[in-house]
């Protein structure tokens, strides 16, 4: 008879340990949730106009700076240029995949006005 009462216990007391575990994990989700939420977007989105129905924004600068983008199999660059932008680079100085740190691309479908 103390045998059926020990493994309740012990199933209980596991129970009871992956319940704290599961809500410690979903409240720190919800903490980095919380923080991810409360930066301020960033300025150069400040420059599009109002009420693109499809906004892109992209961190070049935080993606190069990631493991998976340093891990990456192929560490070639990542456009071959053509004749005309090899020029642009050699003139200006300016390569996209070395200099360019944030860009957004806003759009708007046919028929749909920029107000």
């Amino acid at each position: 008879m103390w045998r059926p009462k020990k493994t309740v216990l012990i199933i209980a007391g596991g129970v009871a340990i992956c319940a704290i575990a599961g809500a410690a994990l979903v409240y720190s989700g919800f903490r980095r949730s919380e923080a991810a939420d409360a930066s301020d977007p960033p300025e150069l989105l400040s420059e599009v106009p109002p009420g693109a129905p499809t906004l892109i924004y992209a961190d070049l600068a935080a993606i190069r700076a990631s493991t998976f983008y340093q891990q990456r199999p192929d560490r070639g660059p990542i456009a071959m240029p053509d004749h005309d932008y090899a020029d642009f680079v050699q003139s200006t100085g300016f390569d996209f995949e070395r200099d360019l740190n944030q860009v957004v691309i806003a759009s708007w479908p046919e028929g749909l006005s920029q107000e």
